[in-house]
């Protein structure tokens, strides 16, 4: 996963900042896409989050 900075300032937008920093903790213990996508989806089963629509963005040439 790549190195990236954040866009959004705690002060600017507390919530797009609180997710950026989800992704950080999660890129620094996991370190694939593909393995922060099982997880996701591990989390998805676990708490029954049936009432989300998951976006599949096939990766492009």
């Amino acid at each position: 996963m790549e190195i990236y900075n954040d866009y959004y300032t705690k002060e600017e937008d507390f919530a797009l900042w609180q997710l950026h920093e989800i992704r950080r903790s999660l890129a620094e213990k996991y370190q694939t896409a593909e393995q922060i996508n099982a997880m996701g989806r591990q989390v998805i089963a676990r708490y029954k989050l049936n009432n989300l629509k998951l976006i599949r963005a096939d990766k492009q040439p």
